[in-house]
């Protein structure tokens, strides 16, 4: 399983019988290593991937032989030794642009290719080609002018929730850190001029029974309730409380079904995890997508093959 704390690419080499088997890891951050090579006694060659070798811990990959990519979440190349700032942002952006780009131009099955993800990462996107695939979007409103904000309120005439629009981690005292949750807003306190110095989106509140955490991988879909357990908190955002939690597998909707394949579809994602709220009368509101979203705790929750699905889309890439 690969999580914020290895930080790297997981590229798949055409040996490694499944992704959970003996593929090798290759970071590129945190390492010191020069990731990419010439063959020994190539002085110089055209520009082109398959003269390129991925220099891993225990292993040398020609490019040429890499058919799956697994991607998520890799962290900043590590180029502490530099210590003037712009310098050390040039060089980590040199690395990015560099490193990343070849990478980049792999002609392989990708879960998911990072240019896919960093636009599914765009929330008004998201929302737009969710609705225009058919899915249920509650009534959204992106702003920073608080008079617009209040009109919106009124129009809604119901309760109004504040969804921040990235996924922006604060740091506080003792490498703690927070992110910002789904937070509800009063009509009086709408008109903060405080909105105004940035975007927010704002959206009705749908009153629902439960959430679903919708896990779909190559066209396979992982769908849980989650119980939040009677905690107001979590009800409004279910990370705020993960210990209330229980989690049920549950059905996906026919309809939700092909909708989600045309979201994804149109994105560009082999995977996605998606979140949805479920009225008391069974109907499914798209909230957000994560391209790159976590899943090893649906699977040790309930058994679900996440990771087998994942090993299958990365191990059919190696048969093209």
């Amino acid at each position: 399983m690969v999580d914020e704390a290895f930080c790297l690419h997981e590229v798949i080499v055409p040996e490694a019988p499944s992704l959970w088997g003996p593929a090798e890891r290759f970071p590129l951050s945190g390492s010191s290593r020069r990731p990419l090579r010439l063959p020994d006694g190539d002085e110089t060659t055209p520009f082109g991937l398959r003269h390129l070798i991925l220099s891993g811990p225990n292993l040398d990959v020609p490019l040429e032989r890499v058919h799956s990519v697994y991607y998520r979440r890799p962290g900043r190349f590590d180029l502490s030794i530099h210590r003037h700032d712009d310098l050390r942002r040039f060089v980590e952006a040199e690395a990015r642009q560099g490193f990343g780009g070849v990478l980049s131009s792999l002609d392989c099955t990708w879960v998911n290719h990072p240019a896919r993800m960093a636009d599914a990462e765009y929330k008004p996107c998201q929302l737009k080609v969710a609705a225009e695939s058919g899915l249920r979007v509650p009534r959204s409103h992106l702003t920073n002018d608080p008079r617009s904000a209040k009109m919106f309120a009124e129009a809604v005439g119901g309760m109004v929730v504040d969804k921040p629009l990235s996924a922006h981690r604060f740091w506080v005292e003792n490498g703690r850190s927070f992110v910002l949750l789904t937070s509800p807003i009063q009509l009086d306190s709408i008109c903060d001029p405080r909105i105004g110095i940035t975007a927010h989106l704002f959206q009705e509140w749908v009153p629902k029974h439960h959430d679903v955490r919708l896990t779909v991988v190559g066209g396979r879909f992982f769908a849980v309730a989650i119980d939040v357990g009677g905690s107001t908190a979590a009800l409004i955002d279910w990370r705020a409380n993960h210990r209330c939690h229980r989690y049920l597998v549950t059905t996906v909707p026919d309809e939700v079904r092909a909708g989600v394949r045309s979201l994804l579809d149109r994105l560009g994602l082999v995977f996605g995890a998606l979140d949805f709220s479920v009225t008391e009368e069974g109907e499914w509101f798209f909230l957000e997508l994560n391209p790159g979203g976590q899943w090893g705790w649906i699977e040790a929750a309930t058994g679900l093959p996440i990771a087998s699905a994942i090993a299958d889309a990365l191990e059919a890439g190696s048969m093209r």
